[in-house]
């Protein structure tokens, strides 16, 4: 595999930013996107101001929308600092599975900190969708 396409599998792209109140508010995209394997790693920051009003679970909801049906990914992937219960909180909303605990995986506040890591698989998302439109009916 020559080195140009080994280093296409790998992509930083499609990353968002919204600005609130004249300041970067959401900061949500893919990490990183390995195409060989259709995988994709989002990532996302919302500033305290904005936190609690759904925004980051609507923001990620397009996100793996996307992903799904225009990239044809097969797996999502979230890691959240252990501590941070709401952004914990954004991947079990939207249907991912908890896989595991990734030991000092980030360097954050002066210390490392463990992350918690979610996945979501293509078939998972379109059950989870299917239930999010019954409950809606009801």
């Amino acid at each position: 595999m020559s080195t140009r396409s080994s280093a296409n599998q790998f992509l930083r792209i499609y990353n968002v930013r919204i600005n609130l109140d004249d300041a970067i508010g959401v900061r949500v995209g893919f990490n990183r996107i390995d195409r060989h394997n259709r995988l994709g790693y989002i990532g996302y920051w919302l500033a305290q101001s904005h936190q609690g009003q759904g925004i980051m679970t609507a923001s990620c909801r397009s996100l793996i929308n996307y992903a799904f049906t225009i990239l044809n990914l097969n797996r999502v992937v979230i890691t959240c600092a252990t501590a941070n219960e709401r952004s914990c909180a954004i991947p079990l909303r939207l249907g991912f599975t908890h896989e595991g605990i990734a030991r000092d995986a980030e360097w954050l506040y002066d210390r490392f900190v463990d992350h918690d890591l979610y996945a979501l698989l293509r078939r998972d998302w379109h059950v989870h969708l299917k239930q999010v439109l019954n409950h809606e009916r009801t």
